[in-house]
């Protein structure tokens, strides 16, 4: 009779840690955790995100558009909060910090992609692009 062959076992069952598995309910009473719930848009949002930031210009911002190569300018610097709350429902405890930190709206003059980032980072940035222009 031939040997049987053992079974070689290559990966092994993956265990979910606790309050890690998909399956587990979110943000229990007690927990400390806070799930972000995404606002209902019916119909979607009827805004024209890109027209108020079409009109304007701005300093250029030292970063290439991520899809062109062109430099973008920043166009605005607005609330995280008011970013976020359009999407998300922000707790109250949240709220206040959130306010206080500061987005830019970096925008390509040639393909009017959008792209966001911290205000004083975007500041820091156009200014030494600024001042290796002038050299």
């Amino acid at each position: 009779m031939p040997k049987k062959k053992p079974q070689i076992v290559t990966a092994a069952p993956h265990i979910w840690k606790p309050g890690h598995s998909p399956n587990d309910p979110d943000a229990e009473p007690g927990t400390g955790w806070e799930y972000i719930t995404l606002r209902d848009l019916p119909g979607g949002d009827p805004e024209d995100k890109l027209d108020k930031y079409k009109k304007g210009g701005g300093p250029e911002s030292g970063m290439p558009c991520m899809n062109c190569l062109k430099m973008t300018r920043i166009v605005d610097e607005v609330s995280a909060l008011d970013i976020l709350d359009k999407t998300f429902a922000i707790p109250d405890a949240k709220r206040e910090a959130l306010a206080a930190e500061r987005v830019a709206i970096l925008l390509c003059p040639t393909c009017e992609s959008i792209t966001q980032m911290r205000a004083d980072a975007a500041r820091s940035m156009s200014t030494r692009y600024a001042l290796r222009k002038k050299e």
